[in-house]
């Protein structure tokens, strides 16, 4: 789960269209490729709202497995 459009997007239209030399970003695309084919059939990259608030999580409009992930993720993109 991503909260990025973009790599939804990027997922989506495959290896091919990501990693040639044109595309912004094309050695991070294959290293994301390379470990999408590493796990293996089956693996999908979903959106996920970015910034859960716990209310939303209260409300049930959001999962706390959703919030765990985008905190990380937060924390993550932080330390760079």
């Amino acid at each position: 789960m991503t909260d990025s459009a973009t790599v939804v997007d990027g997922v989506s239209k495959g290896r091919r269209a990501c990693t040639k030399a044109s595309r912004p970003h094309a050695a991070l695309w294959r290293v994301i490729w390379d470990r999408l084919e590493a796990i293996g059939e089956g693996t999908s990259v979903l959106k996920v709202k970015g910034h859960i608030a716990v209310a939303a999580v209260a409300a049930g409009e959001q999962t706390r497995f959703n919030k765990s992930g985008n905190d990380w993720a937060d924390a993550f993109a932080v330390q760079g």
